[in-house]
């Protein structure tokens, strides 16, 4: 998972184990303060890999 934050606009991309982090990471990420916005490119790694 890849984190960038340019002037309060985070951008998540990359993998995470499942969907359900990828919500947390994004919860995360918008109560951060001083986030104005997030950008969520996450995808949940399939099983076996």
């Amino acid at each position: 998972m890849r984190v960038v934050s340019r002037k309060g606009i985070v951008t998540l991309d990359g993998t995470a184990p499942d969907d359900r982090q990828i919500q947390k990471a994004t919860e995360i990420a918008a109560a951060t303060p001083g986030v104005k916005s997030v950008t969520n490119s996450l995808t949940a790694k399939e099983a076996g890999h």
